[in-house]
């Protein structure tokens, strides 16, 4: 009977204990605290500091292997030296390490992952931009990330830089637009990794530059933003060679970065219109539609940005702070972009 009673006392005090309200912690921000499931937009995000890039750098090249890891590539960090440097980010340890080297050092070149898993870094500014002058490239370097090699390929035809680079659905390689010594471009060649060609297509509807490239979930490639009329949006079908002008984003800017998610949404982030931005607006690939997003932490330009499933990473840049300081940065903040709840049809 004692015992009874006594397991009976102890099992109330651990009630009551369990009731009583503990300390207040402060709340912290982590990568996981945006909202698992909304509808309607706006749809928030919360940005969280990860580990910084080693090296500091603006206008580089960006891509994701399909191992689900970050590279940045090349760059500018002012020092009139294009960068060769290519580092390594593993979002699953929060961690970067270096890698072989760009043999040809550059900055305001392309990158994307193809459809054999090698990284084209395709075009760019070379040379000694504090003496001579730079070099307008059309060089075409492809990193393997299992033998942490680089090789050479076909240049491309036209140089240029500040252009687009993405890999389409069909296994080929688009370089978009851009700029040389002629101006802003229209052109659009398509490169076949087997074969080692290139192959000029459908011009865009206007010329651009400093636009942000994607290629999303419904096979298609995006162009947000850029020289001109910053506000301007295009999508191009690789398959059906043509291009659709689409919802103009609501804050023009160019020198952006943007990545899309497949949640149907493509993030562009930062950039600059008058001054460098910290603004973040989502495209609906359904609606063809803009919503706000959660701003940046501060004023970015020439940052790359990348998705890695459901998260999106802004990644370095020029950053202009309130105090008057600028400079390049190894910031790099991430977030976890939301489900959407999208009505069945």
């Amino acid at each position: 009977m004692k015992d009874r009673l006594l397991v009976a006392i102890v099992s109330l005090l651990v009630l009551v204990a369990i009731a009583l309200p503990g300390p207040v912690l402060e709340a912290r921000p982590t990568l996981f605290d945006s909202p698992p499931l909304t509808s309607p937009p706006p749809w928030p995000l919360t940005w969280v500091e990860m580990a910084p890039m080693p090296t500091p750098r603006y206008y580089a090249g960006i891509a994701v292997s399909n191992q689900q890891k970050i590279y940045v590539i090349g760059g500018d960090n002012y020092t009139c030296v294009p960068l060769t440097t290519v580092e390594e980010y593993d979002p699953e340890t929060n961690s970067w390490r270096a890698r072989a080297a760009l043999p040809t050092g550059r900055w305001y070149l392309g990158a994307a992952t193809g459809a054999d898993h090698q990284i084209y870094a395709i075009g760019g500014l070379g040379g000694d931009p504090c003496g001579a002058g730079p070099n307008v490239l059309d060089t075409v370097e492809v990193y393997d990330p299992r033998f942490d090699e680089w090789t050479t390929r076909a240049s491309m035809p036209t140089p240029r830089y500040l252009l687009g680079v993405v890999a389409g659905a069909n296994g080929k390689i688009y370089a978009i637009g851009g700029e040389n010594e002629t101006g802003v471009l229209d052109i659009v060649e398509e490169y076949d990794p087997i074969a080692d060609t290139w192959t000029q297509k459908a011009g865009m509807p206007m010329a651009r530059a400093a636009f942000a490239s994607v290629a999303a979930s419904n096979g298609k490639i995006y162009l947000i933003g850029g020289y001109g009329d910053d506000t301007v949006v295009l999508e191009f079908d690789p398959v059906a060679d043509i291009w659709v002008q689409k919802a103009s984003m609501p804050t023009g800017r160019y020198d952006l970065g943007a990545a899309a998610v497949k949640n149907g949404l493509i993030y562009a982030a930062g950039g600059e219109h008058g001054g460098a931005s910290n603004t973040v607006e989502a495209y609906d690939l359904t609606n063809d539609s803009w919503v706000p997003a959660t701003s940046l932490s501060g004023a970015r330009r020439g940052l790359a940005v990348a998705a890695v499933h459901k998260f999106v990473y802004a990644i370095g840049g020029w950053e202009i702070r309130p105090d008057g300081w600028e400079g390049p940065v190894g910031l790099v903040e991430a977030a976890l972009t939301p489900n959407i709840n999208r009505p069945r049809p």
